[in-house]
This record gives structure tokens, C-alpha cells and sequence, in this order.
């Protein structure tokens, strides 16, 4: 008798200590991670005609794990410290770079302006005010209007977006002829990624 109290005695003590040992700590907000500033400054160097190389300035990794880059608005991806990038398409561009450190947090953050003062001959846009980003731009392209109501091109943000419902349509012409007019006749209204469409 006297072993068999002492045995669940012991399972009984053990159980508690284990359940004491696992009541989890209080965490009000996030992860209980806090990620300290980091130095985001950086440099663009020019290396030839529409191309750039980007440089993290502090290569000490001090609060610092990798680092993000954002081109013109596509969005922060990892990459290097240093990276290079093609701008074929004339025009002004904001770069920007986050310094990433613990638990995926940006530590700092910091923007930088390239202009580009010439289209790249091949690589370029082959339609006229293929950015979407100036009155100037937009201004080339015409819209048809297809349906009388109901549907409506938004150029904003240098994309530009068809709203439309209840199968309302409208179409949107870029053939104000750059100088590969031929090119641009035959392709038509080809435009590139910047254009979305969303129903409603």
C-alpha cells in the first residue's frame, strides 16, 4: 500500500510540474520579436545606357539579414546587396530598398529616383505612352467606347484599368506611331504588363 501511494504520488506531482512548466507566456502583439533601425542607405551607378547598378552602402550586416528591392512600384523581392537592373523605357523611376533583419521585419527604408532620358532602341516599349505615369503619356492612347455605359478606363498609378460590368466593354488604342511604325501597326494595340482589367 505504502509503495502504490507513493507511485501515484509521484505521477500526480509529475503531471502538475508538467503542466506548470508549459502555461505559455503572455505576447500582446507580433511575435515578441522587436527588429532594431538599420542603415537602408544605398547607391545607383549608371554602367551604360539604361542600365544601373545598386549598392547596399553598409555591407556589416549589423541589424541587417538581406535585403529587398523595389523597382518602380513591382513590389519588394529579395535580392543582394548588390544588384544590377535594365530600365529600358525612358522615363522617372523610384527605387527603393528595405534592410531586412530578424523575423522578416524591415529595419529601415530608403528611396532613390533614377531618370531615364532615352528609350533602349530594341528593348524600349515599341507603343507610345506605354507607362501610364504622366498626363502626357495617357494622352496618346484613344479609347473607343464600345458600350455607351457602364464601363470606364482609370489611369492611375501607371496602370491603366478597364471597370466594367454587366459585360459593358470599351477598347483602348496605343497607335499613335512611335518611330517603328510598321511594328506598331502590324501588332496593333499591344501593350505591355501595366494594363489590368477588373469586373465588377
Amino acid at each position: 500500500m505504502i509503495t502504490k501511494y507513493i507511485n501515484k504520488s509521484l505521477l500526480i506531482g509529475s503531471a502538475a510540474f508538467f503542466l506548470a512548466s508549459c502555461s505559455p507566456e503572455t505576447v500582446e502583439e507580433g511575435n515578441g520579436l522587436t527588429q532594431p533601425s538599420a542603415d537602408a542607405a544605398f547607391t545607383i551607378t549608371k554602367t551604360s545606357e539604361n542600365r544601373y547598378h545598386l549598392k547596399r552602402v553598409q555591407n556589416n550586416n549589423i541589424n541587417f539579414i538581406n535585403s529587398q528591392w523595389n523597382i518602380d512600384g513591382d513590389g519588394f523581392v529579395n535580392g543582394k546587396n548588390e544588384i544590377d537592373i535594365f530600365l529600358p523605357d525612358a522615363g522617372t523611376y523610384v527605387i527603393q530598398h528595405s534592410a531586412v533583419g530578424i523575423g522578416g521585419q524591415s529595419g529601415g527604408m530608403t528611396s532613390q529616383t533614377v531618370v531615364v532620358p532615352t528609350s533602349d532602341p530594341l528593348a524600349g516599349n515599341i507603343i507610345q505612352g506605354g507607362r501610364f505615369d504622366t498626363p502626357e503619356e495617357i494622352a496618346k492612347w484613344t479609347i473607343f467606347p464600345i458600350s455607351s455605359t457602364g464601363a470606364q478606363w482609370v489611369f492611375a498609378n501607371g496602370k491603366a484599368t478597364i471597370v466594367a460590368s454587366n459585360s459593358n466593354q470599351q477598347a483602348l488604342s496605343g497607335c499613335k506611331c512611335c518611330s517603328r511604325a510598321k511594328i506598331c501597326n502590324r501588332l496593333g494595340s499591344l501593350f505591355r504588363y501595366r494594363v489590368t482589367r477588373y469586373m465588377v
